[in-house]
């Protein structure tokens, strides 16, 4: 059985009603107030691959209505259109700001976007509720020959750079890079970093937050990719909180799935927006994998990557990740891959007994005895001068 979180059910069944009409055609019988979850069944799936067709099919009408013209990085798959009327920028911006009101302040934070996409809507509505908030940003990206790493710090230092928003390769690859100049005593304000576009363990926040120093706060942002606008507010403690009024979310458990003895749900998720917007946003996979928790006052999810991860199981995968962000040393990234059965791990110079992180990593991560474990290795695709926005650790 679906998990499905929303504000108001009976709302969101006549909202839903009213789209299935408009993008299947489907007449739904909303007059025997059907349950909400019965109307959701009756409705096809989308896919990134139907919003490509839909593209192609309202080319004229997207190029009349959009107030923003984008698309999507292509790093999972090919780029796809997202362009934005006037109606759903403003509601993804009101979103936003309540997700950036929980961690910066005006006239006390500044903060870079590091993003790699030129086209994200997510980019431009951050930069719009950024200035309607009055907090100081700058876009910022590595690019050869005009935009070294060491611009970049002499950036963050210039202008007091408190925050940065990015993803967690980027964060990771920004301080890999900048970690001598900080080390000389040019030390930056930087304390908050606000992670988005990857899975984001607790370890790996903690690990984040060691190399950054005491003080500092690393947390995942905001859930939601480009097509699919922003849909929930992240907490340090790796919550995410639904943004319910906005949306409907279907949690639809594996095969034979139900819900485990404590009420959580684990499954693919499903989301379609309830405001106006110019994509079809109706029971639209993400493609990732969340649980549901349920709690006394309300409830709250749990990102556990993507449906396809890599061809490894996702509580498998975490284990790793867990084990390798666990470590007594600064993490900057790792890759591990299965059929060679190799993990390495890029530390920025380990000074350490090698023998003991092996039997941390064998032990802790449930690696196989002749798993291959390699520090600093001489070829790395981290080692890039723009790496991509997301690596799989897991490959």
């Amino acid at each position: 059985m679906n998990a499905i979180i929303t504000a108001n059910p009976q709302s969101a069944s006549h909202r839903v009603a009213e789209l299935a009409y408009r993008y299947h055609g489907l007449k739904l019988p909303i007059e025997d107030d059907p349950e909400l979850g019965q109307l959701l069944s009756r409705i096809p799936v989308t896919t990134k691959a139907d919003l490509v067709a839909c593209g192609s099919e309202r080319e004229e009408e997207y190029l009349r209505g959009a107030v923003l013209f984008s698309e999507t990085s292509g790093s999972t798959g090919i780029p796809l259109q997202t362009p934005r009327g006037a109606k759903d920028l403003q509601w993804n911006v009101l979103n936003q700001i309540a997700a950036y009101k929980r961690h910066l302040e005006p006239g006390v934070d500044r903060i870079a976007v590091i993003h790699p996409s030129v086209l994200s809507p997510f980019v431009e509505a951050s930069c719009h509720a950024l200035t309607l908030m009055g907090v100081g940003y700058v876009r910022l990206f590595p690019i050869p020959g005009i935009c070294s790493y060491e611009r970049i710090h002499s950036v963050l230092a210039r202008y007091r750079i408190t925050a940065i928003m990015t993803t967690p390769t980027l964060a990771y690859k920004v301080l890999y890079e900048t970690r001598d100049l900080r080390a000389s005593g040019d030390r930056l304000p930087l304390r908050k970093v606000l992670l988005t576009g990857e899975l984001i363990s607790l370890e790996c926040a903690a690990n984040m937050e060691t190399i950054l120093g005491p003080g500092s706060r690393v947390t995942p942002f905001v859930y939601g990719s480009s097509e699919t606008a922003t849909l929930m507010i992240g907490t340090h403690e790796g919550r995410y909180l639904p943004i319910r009024e906005d949306f409907v979310f279907e949690v639809e458990p594996e095969d034979g799935a139900g819900a485990s003895a404590e009420g959580e749900i684990t499954g693919r998720l499903l989301v379609t927006w309830l405001r106006d917007g110019m994509l079809p946003i109706l029971r639209y996979d993400t493609g990732d994998r969340f649980t549901w928790v349920r709690t006394d006052d309300s409830g709250y999810f749990r990102f556990e990557g993507r449906v396809d991860g890599g061809g490894i199981d996702p509580a498998r995968a975490q284990i790793i990740d867990q084990a390798v962000f666990s470590l007594p040393l600064s993490v900057y990234h790792y890759q591990y891959e299965t059929e060679r059965k190799r993990l390495s791990i890029v530390t920025g110079g380990c000074k350490c007994d090698e023998r003991l992180i092996e039997r941390a990593l064998l032990d802790g991560g449930g690696l196989a005895a002749d798993t291959r474990i390699v520090l600093d290795p001489e070829e790395s695709d981290f080692y890039g001068f723009s790496p991509l926005p997301k690596l799989w650790r897991i490959s």
